[in-house]
Protein backbone atom coordinates (compact mmCIF):
# COMPACT_ATOMS: atom_id res chain seq x y z
CA UNK A 1 0.00 0.00 0.00
CA UNK A 2 1.09 3.73 -1.04
CA UNK A 3 2.43 5.60 2.38
CA UNK A 4 0.31 8.38 2.77
CA UNK A 5 1.40 11.83 3.87
CA UNK A 6 0.37 14.08 6.54
CA UNK A 7 -1.18 17.79 4.90
CA UNK A 8 -2.28 20.63 7.53
CA UNK A 9 -4.90 22.21 5.81
CA UNK A 10 -6.51 26.23 6.71
CA UNK A 11 -8.44 27.43 4.22
CA UNK A 12 -10.79 26.58 1.60
CA UNK A 13 -10.30 22.64 1.85
CA UNK A 14 -11.67 22.94 5.32
CA UNK A 15 -14.43 20.98 6.33
CA UNK A 16 -17.64 23.48 5.53
CA UNK A 17 -15.79 25.57 3.34
CA UNK A 18 -15.64 26.23 -0.69
CA UNK A 19 -13.05 22.98 -1.87
CA UNK A 20 -13.42 20.99 0.78
CA UNK A 21 -15.43 18.88 -1.91
CA UNK A 22 -11.87 17.76 -3.54
CA UNK A 23 -10.65 15.95 -0.17
CA UNK A 24 -14.17 13.84 -0.22
CA UNK A 25 -14.28 12.68 -3.50
CA UNK A 26 -12.65 9.11 -3.64
CA UNK A 27 -12.44 9.90 -7.27
CA UNK A 28 -9.36 11.99 -6.52
CA UNK A 29 -7.95 9.50 -4.15
CA UNK A 30 -7.58 8.87 -0.54
CA UNK A 31 -7.91 11.47 2.06
CA UNK A 32 -8.21 10.66 5.79
CA UNK A 33 -9.24 12.86 8.23
CA UNK A 34 -7.48 12.89 11.44
CA UNK A 35 -8.90 16.07 13.57
CA UNK A 36 -8.18 19.55 13.93
CA UNK A 37 -4.86 20.88 14.04
CA UNK A 38 -2.40 23.52 15.17
CA UNK A 39 0.69 25.40 13.85
CA UNK A 40 3.16 25.35 16.61
CA UNK A 41 4.62 28.70 15.85
CA UNK A 42 2.93 31.64 14.69
CA UNK A 43 2.55 32.63 10.67
CA UNK A 44 0.55 35.24 8.68
CA UNK A 45 -2.34 33.71 7.59
CA UNK A 46 -4.84 36.91 5.64
CA UNK A 47 -6.53 36.95 3.31
CA UNK A 48 -5.95 38.71 0.14
CA UNK A 49 -6.27 39.36 -3.47
CA UNK A 50 -9.67 40.03 -5.60
CA UNK A 51 -10.71 36.83 -4.94
CA UNK A 52 -10.66 36.54 -0.71
CA UNK A 53 -8.20 33.72 -1.35
CA UNK A 54 -6.68 32.67 2.21
CA UNK A 55 -2.91 32.82 2.07
CA UNK A 56 -0.04 31.76 4.64
CA UNK A 57 2.78 33.42 4.44
CA UNK A 58 6.50 31.84 5.39
CA UNK A 59 7.28 34.15 7.67
CA UNK A 60 7.56 32.59 10.70
CA UNK A 61 7.14 34.33 14.41
CA UNK A 62 4.91 36.85 13.02
CA UNK A 63 0.96 36.45 12.39
CA UNK A 64 -1.09 33.92 14.89
CA UNK A 65 -0.89 30.77 15.72
CA UNK A 66 -3.14 29.12 12.92
CA UNK A 67 -5.83 26.45 13.32
CA UNK A 68 -6.75 24.10 10.51
CA UNK A 69 -7.32 20.64 9.94
CA UNK A 70 -5.06 17.99 9.18
CA UNK A 71 -5.32 15.05 6.68
CA UNK A 72 -3.36 11.88 5.45
CA UNK A 73 -3.56 11.36 1.64
CA UNK A 74 -2.54 9.47 -0.88
CA UNK A 75 -0.23 10.52 -4.03
CA UNK A 76 -3.17 11.10 -6.45
CA UNK A 77 -4.72 12.78 -3.64
CA UNK A 78 -2.18 14.88 -3.08
CA UNK A 79 -1.86 15.64 -6.82
CA UNK A 80 -5.30 17.25 -6.96
CA UNK A 81 -4.17 19.39 -4.16
CA UNK A 82 -0.92 20.35 -6.11
CA UNK A 83 -3.18 21.61 -8.74
CA UNK A 84 -5.54 23.22 -6.26
CA UNK A 85 -2.71 25.37 -5.18
CA UNK A 86 -0.87 25.49 -8.26
CA UNK A 87 2.13 24.16 -6.54
CA UNK A 88 5.08 24.77 -7.69
CA UNK A 89 4.15 28.01 -9.42
CA UNK A 90 1.78 29.78 -6.86
CA UNK A 91 1.98 27.82 -3.53
CA UNK A 92 4.82 25.73 -2.36
CA UNK A 93 4.35 22.65 -0.33
CA UNK A 94 7.04 22.46 2.68
CA UNK A 95 7.45 20.79 6.01
CA UNK A 96 5.99 22.32 9.17
CA UNK A 97 5.30 21.09 12.47
CA UNK A 98 1.99 20.99 13.55
CA UNK A 99 -0.13 19.82 17.04
CA UNK A 100 -3.37 17.75 16.27
CA UNK A 101 -6.33 18.73 19.36
CA UNK A 102 -9.01 17.08 18.45
CA UNK A 103 -9.64 13.95 17.11
CA UNK A 104 -11.51 12.78 13.81
CA UNK A 105 -14.72 12.65 16.13
CA UNK A 106 -13.81 16.15 17.53
CA UNK A 107 -12.82 15.21 21.09
CA UNK A 108 -9.55 16.98 22.16
CA UNK A 109 -6.81 14.70 21.66
CA UNK A 110 -4.96 12.84 24.37
CA UNK A 111 -2.04 12.75 23.27
CA UNK A 112 -0.10 16.17 22.92
CA UNK A 113 2.39 15.18 19.58
CA UNK A 114 3.64 17.42 17.55
CA UNK A 115 3.56 16.20 13.80
CA UNK A 116 5.48 16.98 10.95
CA UNK A 117 2.93 17.79 8.29
CA UNK A 118 2.98 19.54 5.28
CA UNK A 119 1.71 22.78 4.54
CA UNK A 120 1.11 25.09 1.37
CA UNK A 121 3.04 28.83 1.92
CA UNK A 122 3.13 31.42 -0.57
CA UNK A 123 6.07 32.52 -1.28
CA UNK A 124 8.01 35.46 -2.43
CA UNK A 125 4.49 37.85 -1.73
CA UNK A 126 4.20 41.14 -2.48
CA UNK A 127 5.19 43.04 1.16
CA UNK A 128 1.84 44.42 1.03
CA UNK A 129 0.21 41.62 2.37
CA UNK A 130 1.52 42.16 5.51
CA UNK A 131 -0.28 45.14 6.25
CA UNK A 132 -3.67 42.69 6.06
CA UNK A 133 -5.31 41.58 9.20
CA UNK A 134 -3.44 37.98 9.75
CA UNK A 135 -6.55 35.20 11.01
CA UNK A 136 -6.08 32.00 13.27
CA UNK A 137 -9.00 30.42 11.73
CA UNK A 138 -10.34 30.93 8.05
CA UNK A 139 -13.59 30.94 7.04
CA UNK A 140 -15.95 31.53 3.92
CA UNK A 141 -18.15 34.24 4.51
CA UNK A 142 -20.98 36.21 2.17
CA UNK A 143 -19.79 39.64 2.39
CA UNK A 144 -16.22 38.60 1.15
CA UNK A 145 -16.77 35.65 -0.97
CA UNK A 146 -13.81 32.80 -1.80
CA UNK A 147 -13.80 32.89 -5.68
CA UNK A 148 -12.69 29.62 -7.35
CA UNK A 149 -10.62 29.40 -10.27
CA UNK A 150 -12.82 29.09 -12.99
CA UNK A 151 -14.57 32.13 -12.02
CA UNK A 152 -11.18 34.38 -11.67
CA UNK A 153 -10.72 36.93 -14.87
CA UNK A 154 -7.26 37.91 -13.42
CA UNK A 155 -4.02 35.85 -12.45
CA UNK A 156 -3.54 35.49 -8.64
CA UNK A 157 0.04 34.66 -9.50
CA UNK A 158 0.05 38.32 -10.94
CA UNK A 159 -1.72 40.08 -7.95
CA UNK A 160 0.39 38.56 -4.91
CA UNK A 161 3.80 37.47 -6.06
CA UNK A 162 6.64 39.25 -6.87
CA UNK A 163 8.47 38.64 -10.11
CA UNK A 164 11.42 36.40 -10.04
CA UNK A 165 14.16 37.61 -12.18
Amino acid sequence: MEALKPVFVYGTLKKGQPNNFLLSDKANGHAKFLGRAKLTSKYPLVVGSESNVPMLLPEKGIGKVVEGELYQVDGPMLKVLDKLECHPELYIRTDIDCLLITDESGCPSSDAVIMKTQVYFLPNFKPALLNLPYLDDYKDSKEKPYCPHDRRSFSLLDEVKVCQT
